[in-house]
């Protein structure tokens, strides 16, 4: 299994864009993470968590991290 898949998957991207150029991933996959970070860090600060944490949890797991901070 090709590792953009992989990756694709572990981080929801392909979930979201099945179709996604190999060579537009990496770009793709680090736009959508800084995202994700900017997202977890606006909702810890509104519920009082660790905004650091939240960011730090955006960039490595994306989706998966805002996700478990909604819930």
């Amino acid at each position: 299994m090709p590792w953009d898949l992989i990756v694709g998957y572990a981080s929801g991207l392909r979930l979201v864009a099945p179709g996604l150029d190999p060579e537009l991933f990496p770009r793709t996959l680090a736009a959508v993470h800084l995202c994700d970070a900017v997202l977890c860090r606006a909702l810890a600060r509104s519920m009082g968590y660790s905004q650091r944490l939240w960011v730090l949890a955006g960039l490595a797991f994306g989706i998966w991290a805002l996700v478990v901070l909604m819930i």
